[in-house]
């Protein structure tokens, strides 16, 4: 149920309402440019490739209902996009082994679901989710088991409530300067539903957390201006330089000082 690939920083997984009970899901993966190629597609010289990202799908197990697995989905590659922020002149590990020492794709994958065949499970909703190994291993703010932990990611769809899931306005940003304040948004694209974000435990598999490293915490979960106080580190976006970790639920400003 694994897909050996090597090195991914992320994933996310997103879904748009076609008709009837037919969605489209979208699935982004990113990939580290030094590492395997994803399903063959991806920039740099290394050559090694990976096996194929697919989506899983099962029932989720609310309202009285017993999880099980439903099936394996292939996927269609959408696009392969470059997304570290550097300067125009510069040349990332995607393009070349010249220049900058690392690069970072978003690759992204899709597939048409209609759910009219698993009525049945009207009750329960769904679970379709994503587990690849390996996750980066140079990560030192998690308690990983193994080198190269595996990587999973879901999403829940009760799609007889027909909607179209929130997406996120831009790019993760992987790169933080350090002594600057990082302030943004990640409040997702217009939806009817209500949304409420913060933060999870990253997962090695379903209801299986990865503990975070001591220093860091869910609150915490990166090195960062606390004004002297390393136990509670309360956060306060409006200090000079802000200070902890802020994600508002509502509108999802997130603000922090890396230090």
């Amino acid at each position: 149920m694994q897909s050996a690939a090597s090195h991914l920083l992320g994933a996310e997984i997103t879904y748009s309402h076609l008709t009837d009970y037919k969605y489209k899901v979208f699935v982004t993966v990113y990939r580290d440019c030094n590492e395997c190629k994803i399903a063959g597609g991806g920039g740099g010289s290394n050559t090694k490739d990976c096996d194929n990202v697919y989506l899983y799908l099962r029932s989720s197990n609310i309202n009285g209902c017993n999880s099980k697995e439903l099936g394996k989905l292939g996927l269609t590659r959408e696009s392969i996009t470059e997304i570290l922020p550097i300067c125009p002149t510069a040349v990332s590990k995607c393009k070349a082994d010249t220049g900058l020492s690392f690069g970072v794709e978003a690759h992204t994958f899709s597939v048409e679901i209609d759910f009219e065949e698993f009525k049945s499970y009207q009750n329960c909703g769904f679970e379709m989710y994503v587990q690849l190994a390996l996750r980066a291993d140079d990560i030192d703010n998690l308690s990983q088991s193994s080198i190269g932990e595996t990587l999973y990611n879901f999403s829940y769809i009760n799609p007889f409530e027909v909607h179209s899931s929130p997406k996120f306005n831009a790019n993760p940003e992987l790169l933080l300067t350090v002594n600057q304040a990082a302030k943004s948004y990640v409040t997702s694209s217009k939806t009817s539903d209500s949304i409420s974000i913060h933060f999870e435990k990253p997962l090695r598999g379903a209801n299986n957390e990865i503990n975070y490293k001591e220093g860091y915490s869910l609150q915490r979960p990166l090195t960062v201006w606390c004004n002297g106080d390393q136990e509670k580190c309360e956060a306060n976006p409006q200090a000079n330089p802000p200070v902890g970790v802020t994600l508002n639920a509502q509108t999802g400003f997130c603000g922090f000082y890396p230090s």
